[in-house]
């Protein structure tokens, strides 16, 4: 399997891009109340998951339903996470998971590193940005000169290295208190290196300079 989508909740999206990527999609994922938003996307997902207590319409018959108690010990989001990377896709992008509830959005950004696997690449795709993990070794950033770009450190990094940026620079250690922010691609194939750690990156879409 190739692609997979999920749409949870969350208040900060943009339907086109939802529409766009659910067209090449092989399998889709409401995460409980992201069937609201599906639907009024006309969008009919594969499966829906999660606790059924945010969904604002009604569900239809022929959906398939994964439903789990209101008190669990993970969120719908991270449980409808965990149902696609037991099927193994290449790429996993999440839609409408992060918005206004700050602790929901945290969390679901912390969830690429707590479901992190080598196999799959995982993003969460908001209104205007794309946010995903950078692994240890050589990540490149091809063909996007010109984009914003903020990078997190979510523990000790190592051996850090930035290249083809407006603002270039290497640092030896780094800790979870430093971060990049507003740094701008300056080049065709921009380059983001470290030895060891945990990074999150996000590149914001064109014109958010």
């Amino acid at each position: 399997m190739n692609k997979i989508i999920i749409v949870g909740s969350g208040n900060d999206f943009d339907a086109k891009k939802i529409i766009d990527e659910a067209h090449y999609a092989d399998y889709i994922i409401a995460s409980d109340g992201g069937y609201t938003i599906l639907k009024d996307c006309g969008i009919k997902p594969d499966i829906i998951i999660g606790d059924m207590d945010s969904i604002t319409c009604e569900i239809d018959q022929d959906i398939t339903i994964n439903k789990y108690p209101v008190d669990k010990d993970l969120s719908d989001s991270e449980l409808s996470l965990q149902y696609a990377i037991s099927m193994n896709p290449v790429i996993i992008k999440l839609f409408a998971v992060t918005g206004c509830y700050f602790d929901h959005s945290f969390a679901n950004v912390l969830n690429l590193f707590r479901n992190d696997t080598e196999s799959t690449m995982i993003e969460i795709v908001t209104a205007n940005s794309t946010i995903f993990t950078v692994k240890s070794g050589g990540y490149s950033l091809s063909n996007l000169n010109g984009r914003r770009v903020s990078l997190f450190f979510l523990s000790p990094v190592t051996d850090f290295r930035l290249t083809g940026f407006k603002y270039n620079f290497s640092q030896t250690d780094l800790s979870p208190f430093d971060y990049s922010l507003s740094n701008v691609i300056n080049d065709d194939d921009a380059v983001i290196s470290f030895t060891d750690g945990k990074v999150i990156c996000i590149v914001f879409d064109g014109g958010y300079e």
